[in-house]
């Protein structure tokens, strides 16, 4: 009668285990990705409307034109994060014509590659893929896509803009904008 009632309890327990592994992959996990997305585009938003204001002479409003986003100023401002996130061990640079954000905490790190593109007059990047191991699952590539996306697409909405075309320069990155 004992093994019958232990063999119950490690069933239990087995199914409880199995239950809260099914429930952190669907329900926490895209949670986790929405607040990350949700909070690196409060911090990029910001610093994207900063780069293109500064811009401008004397305050006037934006027009149409080319207008560089520094990657290296984007990184050191992005890396103190928000109230909600805080961001160690940022890297944000161009290579070549892919847009690398990196990030590292301790031994543990993860890389992720995008391709920057103009479609419809908005930002997309395409080709993500992240090399990161633990840290890549638990950080999408396409959660911070969506949030360096978002930065940029929501200023030119509010700003009546359409992108023409964008590219990376170097360290800059740079965007060719034009009126709706």
């Amino acid at each position: 009668m004992r093994r019958r009632g232990c063999l119950i309890g490690i069933g239990g327990v087995m199914l409880a285990l199995v239950l809260c592994c099914v429930l952190g992959w669907f329900v926490l996990l895209p949670r986790f990705h929405d607040a990350v997305e949700r909070e690196m585009t409060t911090v990029l938003s910001t610093e994207v409307a900063d780069a293109i204001v500064a811009q401008v002479p004397g305050g006037a409003s934006v027009d149409a034109g080319e207008y560089r986003i520094s990657l290296a100023e984007l990184e050191r401002r992005a890396s103190g994060g928000s109230d909600n996130l805080q961001i160690e061990g940022v890297e944000i640079r161009g290579d070549g014509n892919e847009l690398v954000l990196g990030f590292s905490a301790g031994n543990a790190g993860a890389e992720y590659r995008f391709t920057p593109q103009a479609v419809g007059g908005r930002l997309e990047l395409t080709d993500m893929r992240g090399d990161g191991g633990v840290v890549e699952r638990l950080l999408a590539p396409e959660a911070l896509g969506g949030a360096v996306e978002n930065s940029v697409n929501a200023y030119l909405d509010a700003n009546d803009l359409v992108l023409s075309d964008v590219y990376l320069d170097g360290d800059d990155l740079v965007l060719v904008l034009g009126e709706v």
